[in-house]
């Protein structure tokens, strides 16, 4: 027999990928695959949470879920913060990757003839 999945259950599904998530980001580069896997994920259990449930909900489930929410939320904030330090490192590596570049297009790329010099010495 097919269990219904209640309300309770997709948050803490949702909780369980978010920490799965944050794991992931805190612990390896950025891959996009893993985003976009877990973005799948989230919208489907998304779309699963009834807007309105059948029968009114008790005040300890309401409360409960309250929880759950909060802790979804706190998860988000920490999912979004590691993101800006990747992003922030990120930003750093590309205008380091940059610098080296034109330094090096400066000086004719080390013997390269396909580039021409942004700068030229002058001579005294």
């Amino acid at each position: 027999m097919h269990k219904i999945r209640t309300r309770m259950d997709i948050y803490d599904e949702m909780i369980d990928i978010c920490e799965q998530y944050l794991l992931e980001v805190k612990n390896s580069e950025w891959q996009e695959s893993t985003f976009f896997n877990f973005s799948v994920k989230w919208d489907r259990l998304k779309e699963l949470i009834p807007s309105n449930e059948i029968g009114a909900r008790s005040d300890k489930e309401r409360e409960q879920e309250v929880i759950r929410c909060q802790t979804l939320m706190n998860l988000y904030q920490s999912i979004m913060d590691q993101m800006e330090i990747q992003l922030s490192r990120l930003g750093s590596e590309m205008k380091g990757a940059r610098q080296s570049k034109r330094i090096i297009n400066a000086y004719q790329g080390m013997g390269r003839i396909d580039q021409i010099a942004f700068y030229f010495d002058e001579k005294k």
